[in-house]
């Protein structure tokens, strides 16, 4: 303790695109006096807390763990256990890695030329629009984010105010795509 800023757990149905099948908040998510949480994902309808349904489709859990204060505030500590499905063939720690090769060459393209190359240049130039949440190339269901893209002067700067609202977590990344 303190634990992160902010945390979410995402059932994603494709690494690459991240299309969110559902997702746990960190606001909705039960902790313990002593620090510790379970979460529960299964296909079934529940009420219980901590608990993520999957349609089926959901092929990684994307864990999100917002560090605001790196001096003050400690990533989770997770563990996973498989329960149930004991007719499914196991999984290795080799399959494991190669199918998170083979996602990482894919995200390559359709992330870095996807979402942070077209889709940012999609944007008029020199402008930042107000963010909004979608479930498209390079976004989350649980999070707002904008693309923009800069043509600036050797004379000029690039300054940026902004009002962070609600949101308990907040990053401004700054790409280059390579130019």
């Amino acid at each position: 303790a303190p634990g992160p800023s902010d945390v979410t757990f995402s059932l994603i149905s494709n690494p690459n695109s991240q299309g969110t099948v559902a997702s746990l908040l960190g606001e909705d998510l039960v902790v313990r006096d002593d620090g510790t949480y379970t979460i529960r994902i299964k296909s079934a309808k529940s009420s219980e807390k901590n608990y993520i349904q999957s349609d089926g489709s959901a092929v990684q859990l994307f864990v999100r763990n917002n560090i605001g204060d790196w001096a003050v505030e400690t990533p989770d500590d997770l563990t996973v256990e498989v329960v149930g499905d004991h007719d499914a063939a196991p999984v290795t720690k080799d399959d494991i890695v190669r199918k998170a090769r083979a996602n990482l060459a894919e995200s390559i393209f359709f992330y870095d030329v996807g979402a942070l190359g077209f889709k940012t240049l999609l944007h008029p130039v020199n402008k930042i629009e107000d963010p909004s949440q979608s479930q498209t190339l390079g976004t989350l269901t649980t999070q707002a984010s904008s693309f923009a893209h800069f043509n600036l002067k050797d004379d000029q700067a690039l300054v940026i105010s902004f009002d962070k609202g609600l949101s308990t977590y907040w990053v401004l990344p700054i790409y280059s795509l390579g130019m």
